[in-house]
């Protein structure tokens, strides 16, 4: 009789297996990847994107001041550092053609990172008990930090250093899932940590703010559950975030 390990799964394989096994009995509310609207506290409309358990996720809304300046903001004002003054250039979502070759020769615009900046507009926050999810949007870009309390990571404000963690085994997790398509059921490319800190000034078990700072993201190719290993693309492209601010609840 076949025996799974719960033990060898980890806190991502179990959920992956839990959600599927609920799937299977109950039936699921929606297909993943399906979007519908929906509406935020401030009386806007977001969107809401049924995930791989079956059920729709939180409601995405306009990311609010505190949440991280547009990077073009503040490009003219030489203390607008926060707005990227430095000279950043986001990633437009085209593809190769979005590169940067102007930033590539300064070390303060990025260094030799093939796409520099972040500059979210909606964003959402997940989570609970034993995670929490914070997703920021810029165009057809998903930028998430992830927390696994389960997995060892903190619930208090502090400051992490990435150190390449592999995905399969990180409990403070930051990974780019880029060129998605419009429902966010599939995207082309995705980006893992590699350097960086990140440093929460609030966070509890259902709310976190802070800032990113120095981040460089590499490309690589992530395993389908229960592995979620990351693996290094060959000759793959670079993604620099040199500060970014985040803010949200669930």
């Amino acid at each position: 009789m076949a025996r799974i390990s719960v033990t060898r799964l980890g806190p991502r394989g179990l959920a992956a297996l839990l959600a599927s096994l609920l799937l299977v009995a109950c039936g699921a509310d929606c297909a993943e990847g399906e979007t519908r609207s929906c509406t935020c506290d401030d009386g806007a409309t977001g969107f809401q994107r049924c995930g791989d358990e079956g059920a729709f996720g939180p409601c995405l809304c306009a990311v609010d001041g505190d949440a991280g300046v547009p990077l073009d903001a503040g490009a003219s004002d030489a203390g607008g550092s926060d707005a990227g003054g430095d000279g950043s250039v986001p990633h437009d979502g085209g593809g190769t053609d979005a590169a940067a070759p102007d930033a590539g020769g300064d070390p303060d615009a990025g260094g030799d990172c093939d796409f520099v900046g972040f500059s979210p507009t909606m964003s959402s926050t997940a989570g609970g008990a034993s995670d929490l999810s914070h997703l920021m949007i810029q165009g057809d870009d998903d930028l998430r930090i992830e927390l696994l309390f389960g997995l060892g990571a903190s619930d208090e404000p502090h400051t992490f250093t990435f150190t390449g963690e592999n995905y399969a085994d990180c409990h403070t997790c930051l990974k780019m899932d880029a060129e998605c398509n419009v429902d966010r059921s599939v995207c082309a490319t995705h980006y893992l940590v590699e350097s960086g800190t990140v440093t929460f000034t609030s966070l509890d078990r259902s709310s976190l703010s802070g800032t990113l700072e120095d981040v460089r993201m590499t490309e690589v190719t992530i395993a389908d559950p229960p592995s979620f290993r990351s693996e290094p693309v060959p000759g793959g492209r670079t993604w620099c975030i040199p500060s970014l601010s985040f803010s949200g609840s669930r």
